[in-house]
């Protein structure tokens, strides 16, 4: 993971501040637990080989999140108003893995995050 961010004061008397920031994640991918195929077709459902419990790793997950937020600070409160854009580059990754038993196949569905997500927020300290 890799967070980087500045800030700089801004305003006549420089107490405002306007932020920017970035944050880059990249790790392994979840680990589960494979199907036990020959098992499982003549059992007609799903079977888990126990032997090789979390034996097999998703695909590696990577985003990239940005911001910007600029905070105006007076004497009786604070205000931040904040833009925020999660998984910059619309990435979909795989973070769940799961199987299922139907007309004699062992089917496999994934499922994956949501991809670009814009934050808009505002925060009032009194």
């Amino acid at each position: 993971m890799f967070t980087a961010g500045r800030e700089f004061k801004m305003g006549r008397e420089g107490r405002n501040i306007l932020g920017f920031n970035i944050r880059a994640l990249n790790r392994g991918g979840f680990r589960y637990t494979p199907v036990n195929t020959e098992l499982s077709l003549s059992r007609r459902r799903v079977v888990y080989d126990v032997l090789r419990t979390y034996g097999k790793q998703l695909p590696d997950y990577s985003r990239i999140d940005v911001g910007v937020s600029y905070r105006v600070n007076r004497k009786e409160s604070s205000w931040t108003f904040l833009v925020e854009v999660q998984n910059l580059t619309d990435r979909h990754n795989v973070v769940r893995r799961r199987f299922s038993y139907s007309q004699g196949k062992i089917l496999t569905r994934d499922s994956y995050s949501v991809g670009l997500v814009p934050i808009f927020s505002v925060k009032v300290d009194f």
